[in-house]
């Protein structure tokens, strides 16, 4: 990803929510202070896979009934607006990137709408949330600072991680692998009954809960760890 000039003091109490970004006065979530920017756009070109690897700023990213993937840029600045990208590889993937002017703060929050089909999903973010809806694809889903959130999840394999955050994502369809880990904060995966799972949930400050029958032989694993915090694997 291209060198970004943040400066981004970041102060993230235990549970990190919401997310005060000190060296500009930004919050992630609810700044009022910053200068504001709302691009919107369509990306024509066929796209297997998405990538957004961000300093700051939330994710959404919804799979539902559209031909082209559609993407909003909501952007926060210092005086002067950050350069974004959006480009597709020979690969068909779409990276979305942007860079902060020199010596300005600035971040900027995704919503993400893809086509139907199971377009793999590359997400991470230094400081905010990642949101899914609906989504189909293998999940890699990582933030230092943030929850990630899942509903309607029909991913076969996700990996999801946040050092200072709560995750909670809910499967509609069984999952063939699963890995959910956060150091500060309740992991919950939540999985249809009716299917046996190979379960491996545990915390090293906190409780763990399972109300999912269990067989370690199961091709449907799930881990859920946490350092400090609720793991718990339960019926969707």
């Amino acid at each position: 990803m291209a060198a970004r000039n943040r400066r981004l003091a970041l102060l993230v109490p235990l549970v990190a929510l919401p997310l005060v970004l000190t060296a500009c006065e930004f919050n992630v979530d609810t700044d009022h202070d910053a200068e504001k920017k709302t691009t919107s756009y369509d990306v024509s070109q066929s796209v297997k896979s998405l990538k957004v690897d961000s300093a700051a700023g939330n994710v959404k990213v919804t799979e539902g009934d559209v031909n082209v993937v559609k993407v909003t840029e909501k952007q926060h600045y210092d005086k002067t607006a950050p350069t974004t990208t959006h480009n597709v590889d020979g690969n068909g993937q779409l990276v979305l990137d942007y860079d902060c002017a020199s010596k300005k703060a600035c971040f900027v929050a995704y919503e993400v709408t893809i086509p139907r089909g199971g377009a793999a999903l590359d997400i991470r973010t230094d400081a905010g949330n990642v949101t899914l809806r609906d989504v189909t694809g293998t999940l890699n889903l990582h933030t230092s600072a943030g929850k990630i959130d899942g509903e309607g999840i029909t991913s076969a394999k996700v990996t999801a991680q946040t050092s200072a955050g709560s995750i909670d994502i809910t499967f509609t369809k069984a999952p063939t692998d699963v890995s959910a880990k956060t150091d500060a904060g309740r992991a919950t995966v939540r999985v249809p009954g009716g299917q046996q799972y190979a379960a491996d949930v545990s915390t090293t400050i906190g409780d763990s809960d399972v109300k999912v029958s269990r067989n370690d032989q199961s091709p449907h694993k799930i881990k859920v760890r946490t350092e400090v915090g609720q793991a718990r694997l339960l019926t969707s």
